[in-house]
């Protein structure tokens, strides 16, 4: 009978190395794929076209208000480093054209915008987030360079805040 239970106890520890062993082997493979493929930065989430699914002004204090044109013909394209705004700003058959970059290492993470070809107090700082297939972006609504004030929470004063759903890629 002890012969048994020394039997029994010699391949339960058997078991639990192999258990062991193998939890070693997947976690070095899923840390070695890790590496292998690295997951995409923003700046490559954010490629393609994204429409305004809603967007609000904030001045001051003041309740914000829903910019109605934009959500019902804006839209941002990013491709590569710039971006192409449609029917945000100046009315729906406006477009802007920016180079941007992004710190993904502030909180919330930052996207800066100057615009192409443009005169002086055409540059934007501003706030994103990405959460799958949506994106939030808050501009300030006094964008001039001598006032270059990046909101520091998407529901904040003299802000405009869009909310935009990717479209195609």
């Amino acid at each position: 009978m002890r012969r048994l239970a020394v039997q029994t106890s010699i391949w339960a520890n058997r078991g639990v190395a192999r258990v062991t062993g193998l939890a070693i082997t997947c976690a070095m493979t899923i840390g070695v794929s890790a590496m292998a493929y690295p997951a995409a930065g923003d700046q490559d989430v954010l490629q393609g076209s994204w429409q305004v699914v809603d967007a609000r002004a904030r001045v001051g204090g003041d309740t914000a208000t829903v910019l109605a044109d934009m959500v019902a013909h804006g839209t941002i394209a990013f491709v590569g480093n710039k971006m192409t705004m449609r029917g945000i700003g100046n009315g729906k058959d406006s477009s802007s054209t920016f180079a941007f970059t992004l710190d993904t290492s502030a909180s919330p993470r930052h996207i800066d915008m100057v615009g192409e070809g443009s005169s002086e107090g055409n540059e934007w700082s501003g706030i994103y987030r990405i959460t799958g297939d949506s994106l939030r972006i808050a501009l300030p609504i006094e964008h001039f360079s001598d006032r270059p004030v990046r909101p520091v929470d998407f529901r904040g004063s003299n802000t405009i805040g869009l909310i935009l759903k990717r479209g195609m890629r």
